[in-house]
């Protein structure tokens, strides 16, 4: 009995080895190569850096005189898609042309310049003529009884912005609080929502066209004549400007804070008067 259990301790430990052994060789023979000795396994090779994304958007889009530019992505990033988004509002940039007399509508922007409002008023109320005003929200809610003024002087008053920064650089919600902040104080302080609006620079994308949709803006307003008195040239190069560009169904760009434009406009209006052309306010816009 001894002997046999003996030799069964013997035989299954032979067997183990045996197989041991087999079961090592066949996992390392994977990696030898013959003649070279053994060797670890290459390492699996990196994977490829992904490409950078593309820089999203376009530059922002700021149509020339007489074009109505293109509708194009903007900077700002798109709108989470779970909020709806309108189709894009018309784009003006001219009056329509037409009927008996040639018209043209003088348009001032204001972002912080303020002192000379008075003095523009008594031109534009010693000749006659009524105009549109896009200010900047912040600009009313600063100079409350100089927006009612210009108000009460039978000028009409839209919008430009909350704080004048390029609408296509913002984020949708940043957008989205611009207009809503913009829109309530017109509506607090003018007792007046706008539904024309001025994008800062001019820039716009088709997502902000659509959003003004949604706030209640018939259109974005743009212009056919840049007096570029923003540049301050001087009072003659301001009226040579928008005298010899001229044409029916204008809308003329000034700016509220322009000491050229200031001092040109008593020679604009004369000039264009001479040429047969009348003075009209955007509402009477199609």
């Amino acid at each position: 009995m001894k002997n046999k259990r003996f030799l069964t301790i013997v035989t299954v430990a032979v067997a183990g080895l045996v197989i041991g052994t087999s079961t090592g060789h066949a996992f390392r023979w994977g990696v030898f190569q013959a003649g070279r000795g053994w060797k670890q396994p290459a390492p699996a090779p990196a994977p490829a850096p992904a490409p950078a994304p593309a820089p999203g958007g376009t530059e922002p889009t700021r149509p020339e005189p007489g074009h109505l530019g293109d509708l194009r992505p903007g900077q700002g990033g798109s709108h989470p898609s779970e909020i709806h988004v309108g189709s894009p509002v018309r784009i003006i940039d001219r009056l329509a042309a037409g009927g008996a007399a040639k018209r043209v509508a003088l348009t001032f922007d204001a972002g912080w310049v303020y002192d000379q409002t008075a003095d523009l008023l008594r031109v534009l109320d010693s000749e006659g003529v009524k105009a549109t005003f896009f200010l900047r929200a912040k600009w009313v809610e600063d100079h409350p009884d100089l927006a009612r003024e210009i108000v009460a002087r039978g000028h009409l008053v839209e919008d430009h912005s909350y704080s004048h920064q390029d609408m296509t650089k913002l984020s949708y919600e940043a957008r989205e609080a611009e207009l809503t902040r913009s829109g309530a104080v017109f509506q607090s302080l003018l007792g007046r929502r706008p539904d024309l609006f001025r994008p800062p620079y001019g820039a716009y994308d088709r997502t902000l066209l659509g959003e003004l949709n949604d706030h209640g803006y018939r259109a974005a307003v743009m212009w056919s004549i840049d007096s570029l008195d923003w540049q301050e040239p001087g009072a003659d190069r301001v009226a040579e400007k928008v005298l010899k560009s001229a044409r029916d169904g204008a809308i003329i760009l000034m700016h509220v804070g322009s000491h050229d434009g200031l001092a040109a406009l008593p020679t604009i209006i004369e000039g264009l008067r001479d040429a047969g052309y009348r003075f009209v306010r955007l509402d009477a816009a199609p």
